[in-house]
Parts: C-alpha cells; structure tokens; sequence
C-alpha cells in the first residue's frame, strides 16, 4: 500500500473545529426531536 501519495484527503484524516462539533451536535439533536418526539407529540 503506498502511503506517500498526497492528493486526495478523506474525511478522518482532516481536523476539525469545535464549532464544527457543536454543528453537528445541534443538528443530531434538532433531527432527533423531529424523528423521535414529534410523532409522540401527534
């Protein structure tokens, strides 16, 4: 397997920030109110 090459970078390989984890978390909560809660609630 060859490990030099450079070109493309996938996702685990790229850092990211802790806004971009506060995104994602908000955005997992808001779809899991609306996939879990709503229907409860209707």
């Amino acid at each position: 397997m060859d490990t030099t090459h450079e070109g493309r970078t996938t996702s685990p390989m790229q850092s990211f920030t802790t806004r971009q984890v506060a995104y994602g978390a908000a955005a997992f909560v808001v779809g899991a109110v609306v996939t879990f809660v709503l229907p409860l609630l209707g």
